[in-house]
């Protein structure tokens, strides 16, 4: 088991390297990098375990080990479970939350996996509108919706459906500004899809509702192996201030 663990920490610590080398920093990236180090230290500790007693702090450190661990497996299982239902059919408008954009204002790894999801539903459903959604960020002077925009059209959706929010710097963000740009370009609200990464489906959901979204869904799309993991542990802590801090 100790070996098993130096292992998870091992990897853990190169995946925490391998993202900030790709990108800067963010949440995620910080709790991975204290889990790698909770492991190394939970692997160097391993044979003195024993030495915790079974009541006072030992007790404690244990119960609270166990708690974070099942707390974790149950918010991952229960924000999984809403990338699992299926987008509905024929949407008036289809919104793509921003992700990222590279050095060279190309869409990032994440906002290419949302971008490819629209694509695909577009070329399904008869679609009126696209919304794209996000600000310029520190990598380059585009725009997340602006750079968005440019590779949708480059992959065959028509541009004079495409709405531009540039201005939005989070979730909330995106669907508020994305709700007036609908409004204002006399488009439905009623039927819309939203295209985002399966971990972020749940709360994206929370934040179009509380736009002024009536009837959404989610058409989830796949998350490159070396982000799933930190991101899905900002994701927990952000849906729980969401559902707990109402932030």
């Amino acid at each position: 088991m100790q070996t098993i663990l130096y292992i998870l920490s091992f990897a853990l610590f190169v995946n925490t390297a391998v993202l900030l080398a790709q990108k800067s920093f963010f949440l995620g990236l910080a709790i991975l990098f204290l889990l790698a180090v909770l492991l190394f230290v939970l692997a160097r500790y391993w044979v003195q375990r024993k030495n915790l007693s079974l009541a006072g702090r030992g007790y404690v450190v244990r119960q609270c080990i166990t708690g974070a661990l099942m707390f974790f497996c149950f918010m991952a299982g229960y924000i999984m479970m809403f990338a699992c239902i299926p987008p509905k059919s024929d949407a008036d408008a289809v919104i793509v939350p921003g992700s990222g954009v590279n050095a060279d204002g190309t869409p990032s790894a994440a906002a290419q996996n949302r971008l490819d999801g629209c694509i695909e539903y577009c070329r399904n459903n008869n679609v009126k509108a696209v919304v794209v959604s996000g600000t310029a960020g520190k990598k380059s002077e585009v725009s997340e919706a602006r750079s968005m925009k440019k590779y949708l059209t480059e992959h065959g959706i028509n541009p004079d459906i495409i709405l531009c929010d540039e201005s939005a710097a989070n979730t909330r963000q995106n669907f508020e500004n994305a709700f007036k740009l609908l409004k204002d370009a006399d488009i439905a609200t009623q039927n819309v899809v939203y295209v985002t990464n399966s971990f972020h489906c749940l709360r994206a959901g929370i934040c179009a509702r509380q736009a002024g979204f009536e009837n959404v869904s989610a058409c989830a799309t796949g998350t490159d192996i070396w982000v799933f993991l930190p991101s899905m542990l900002r994701e927990i802590c952000a849906v729980c201030a969401v559902l707990f801090l109402g932030y």
